[in-house]
């Protein structure tokens, strides 16, 4: 037996008549094939019964698949919730279209039927609604979308040959018919817009357009171009109104793009907001992409219009060569012209005696599509082995030996975390930071505050120069390494303080570190000469010590050659970022801001060349005032 193929929904129906005609005659003639006929019978009804279906336009909107007597069915319902059992030897398949939820009705006979078609809507406008965009090298940004009517029907998959919408290069004056392709950049793919909930924008949608990294830095006039019908079957194109597009130039620097869920804001320093990062290494370091969690961070640094901020990583991670861990810190250092008073500072304290110095790389950060400029990628201040290595304690660490240890202390003016107490006698402000809120418990707390208020004690005690048994609460190495950084540096933090360090591991004693915080007020002309932390925090009473101070003589003398040349590394350093700082600058100029580093109305190279000098004559002076302390 062989169906007549269909092609036209009213010669279906006619055909389809004259069969069941044709197989009753065959049912009165040959009584031996009843039950064969019978079945035959019954599936030219089933098809006649959805041939009618299909005619009357009716929805589908369930299938199931059932077995009754050995023989597989397809159980089709129907919006008016009839039900439509057709043998599988029938229909073959029937396959459901997510998107448009057209259900494709597969025949025996390899006849296609489309049950849920929607009416064919054709774009009657394009409009542009991001007006300009900046690359990196390699970036991907998105271009906002509106196509009219919002219900129209297009084919937006860019993977497709069919797609409907094309990049055009077009003159800035001028948007053509035709599609000239951009050799330098493309559309990677379209999505429908949604909002900040996840809903579906009507009628918008998102093409993102990514530099190809074969070229250097450049400027296109863009349009999106659709091609389509109009309501006359004829094939017209819409394009959108320019999109300026600029290619940056490279600066040579890792990009860190990061997008929070749902492109939601960074608006404080407390809560964390999900966020996907990625990190192209530019061939010097390992790529890296994964989740993370962001925040602002920082104190008066938090104020300024370009923002620091704090990662943690759902997983430990190695990131731009730097052991791996959770946290990190994108420093933005806005005040400082050079960017790099952070990073050599650390370098100083690098080739001290320091037990760890913070590790970092300079980046350029892409946040939410937007280019934020030169950040600092750096490690935070964290227990770790491959960081401050102490002990990280636990809620239950209550015995005489584990609540011994170990705690991060910082000594800062501010004095807003939650753990904090001013000490005794010198009345300076501690805040814990690590254990934190969550782990630390009050006999800790204890702890640790007698222990700072016993060495003040110690410290200040009648005899304390003979007996020096401050000595044995401290590793005074380290008081003296911490004060040599400082003093080079010319960093006045320790006045307010602010930004001052300190750590105790278990049965172990105090150290001062590891140091942080040097992009304000630090390599400047007005502090080549005088102390500045000579008489801060314990060093009046330190240096009252003769021990103490041959001990910070002998240790300058160690160091004085390492230290010397931080000179040249400061134009090493600096000079690879010119790029960088001149990006940076376009976007966080200077010029209107408070002159506290001294360098915000020179340019990048200039600014380099007084921190040199000023770090030169510095040392000097530093060499000469030690050489004389008693």
């Amino acid at each position: 037996m062989k169906i007549p193929h269909f092609f036209k929904k009213t010669v279906l129906w006619k055909k389809t008549v004259f069969m069941l005609g044709f197989f009753l005659f065959l049912i009165c003639s040959c009584n031996d094939e009843t039950d064969r006929l019978k079945k035959e019978i019954d599936d030219l009804q089933s098809i006649i019964s959805l041939q009618n279906a299909y005619a009357s336009n009716r929805k589908i909107v369930s299938v199931s698949s059932a077995t009754t007597d050995n023989t597989d069915y397809w159980n089709i319902t129907f919006e008016d919730n009839t039900t439509l059992q057709i043998a599988k030897s029938v229909v073959l398949s029937i396959e459901l279209d997510e998107t448009t939820q057209e259900y494709f009705v597969k025949l025996f006979d390899n006849q296609q039927l489309i049950f849920n078609q929607q009416e064919i809507i054709y774009p009657t406008g394009l409009v542009a609604l991001t007006q300009d965009i900046k690359l990196l090298k390699g970036m991907e940004l998105p271009v906002e979308f509106r196509v009219n009517p919002s219900n129209a029907i297009f084919n937006f998959d860019v993977t497709s040959a069919d797609c409907q919408i094309k990049l055009d290069l077009v003159d800035k004056e001028t948007i053509r018919s035709y599609v000239t392709d951009a050799e330098k950049c493309r559309i990677t793919r379209i999505e429908p817009s949604k909002d900040a909930n996840g809903n579906a924008k009507e009628g918008q949608y998102t093409a993102y357009i990514a530099d190809n990294g074969a070229f250097s830095s450049y400027f296109y006039t863009l349009a999106l171009v659709l091609s389509t019908k109009d309501r006359n079957d004829n094939q017209i194109q819409l394009s959108t109104s320019a999109i300026d597009l600029e290619r940056k130039r490279d600066t040579g620097l890792p990009i860190v793009v990061i997008n929070t869920e749902n492109k939601a804001e960074i608006l404080d320093k407390e809560n964390w907001i999900k966020a996907a990062m990625s990190i192209d290494g530019i061939d010097k370091f390992p790529d890296y992409e994964g989740i993370t969690e962001i925040r602002g961070r920082g104190n008066s640094t938090w104020a300024y219009p370009k923002k620091p901020f704090a990662l943690k990583l759902d997983s430990k991670s190695e990131i731009l060569g730097m052991p791996a861990h959770k946290r990190w810190v994108l420093l933005a250092n806005y005040m400082d012209r050079t960017m790099i008073r952070n990073h050599i500072s650390y370098e100083i304290s690098r080739r001290t005696g320091m037990d760890w110095t913070v590790r970092g790389q300079f980046v350029e950060l892409v946040l939410n599509d937007e280019h934020l400029g030169n950040y600092y990628l750096c490690e935070q201040i964290k227990p770790d082995e491959n960081r401050v290595n102490i002990t990280e304690m636990d809620a239950d660490d209550l015995d005489s030996i584990s609540i011994t240890g170990g705690y991060i202390l910082e000594y800062d003016s501010y004095f807003d975390e939650v753990n904090k107490f001013r000490t005794k006698i010198f009345d300076l402000p501690v805040m814990f930071q690590e254990p934190d809120e969550e782990v630390l418990q009050p006999a800790q707390f204890e702890y640790m505050q007698n222990y700072i208020n016993h060495f003040e004690e110690l410290l200040t005690a009648q005899n304390f120069v003979k007996t020096r048994a401050y000595a044995s609460l401290i590793a005074d190495t380290t008081f003296m390494d911490w004060w040599i950084v400082m003093e080079l540096t010319s960093n006045f933090e320790a006045m307010h303080p602010k930004s001052c360090y300190f750590y105790k591991d278990r049965m172990d004693v105090l150290k001062a570190g590891p140091m942080w915080d040097f992009d304000y007020g630090t390599y400047t002309s007005s502090n080549v000469s005088g102390y500045l932390a000579k008489d801060k925090l314990y060093y009046a009473q330190l240096f009252q010590d003769p021990v103490f101070v041959a001990g910070v003589k002998e240790r300058w003398r160690r160091f004085k050659p390492h230290l010397e040349e931080i000179t040249e590394l400061i134009l090493e350093v600096g000079y690879p970022l010119e790029m960088s700082a001149k990006l940076n600058e376009e976007m966080w100029s200077l010029l209107n801001h408070e002159n506290i580093n001294e360098d915000n109305l020179l340019s990048f190279r200039d600014a380099l060349y007084r921190m040199r000098s000023n770090y030169a004559n510095r040392l000097r002076w530093l060499d000469n005032a030690i050489l004389q302390l008693k």
